[in-house]
């Protein structure tokens, strides 16, 4: 207990990045969210796989606390380039939290890079797919002319 209220430590998760983001910038935003706890003892940190980022990183100057469950929250902020968001690049967002007689680091969350295609390869796949589509029509009308003709023909040779 800490100014008699129970200690609680910080639920902590990485938004996803929307994909228009995704798709269409080339940086990234993870945002990472620390939520719901008490004291206000805590500290940001973000590491891809096992070496700390420092830059392009943007962490609330302080939690702020909710009015009506007293708890606080923070956030933190990384920017990452499309080109290094890739499905075997791990980012991780530990948050440390001083519970009042010591530091807890296990406070963590992680999200792996997405592949993300290019405008170029989505416009391949979109062109394959109609093509695709194309093709299975065209063989079906192809069939049934081929049914309506050999018809018309059996019945001129009766």
């Amino acid at each position: 207990k800490e100014n008699n209220r129970d200690v609680k430590e910080p639920e902590v998760e990485i938004l996803k990045p929307s994909g228009i983001e995704t798709r269409c910038k080339k940086t990234i935003t993870l945002v990472c969210v620390a939520e719901k706890f008490y004291p206000d003892h805590v500290s940001i940190t973000w590491t891809l796989g096992d070496k700390e980022i420092k830059e392009n990183v943007a962490t609330d100057p302080y939690a702020t606390q909710d009015k009506t469950t007293k708890l606080f929250s923070m956030t933190s902020r990384l920017k990452v380039s499309k080109k290094e968001f890739k499905p075997k690049n791990k980012y991780r967002c530990t948050v440390n939290f001083y519970n009042g007689t010591h530091d807890i680091s296990d406070n963590t969350d992680e999200i792996n890079g997405i592949e993300v295609l290019s405008v170029n390869k989505m416009h391949f796949a979109m062109n394959a797919s109609n093509h695709f589509y194309i093709l299975i029509f065209g063989g079906l009308y192809g069939l049934v002319v081929l049914v309506y003709v050999m018809r018309k023909v059996r019945m001129i040779n009766l």
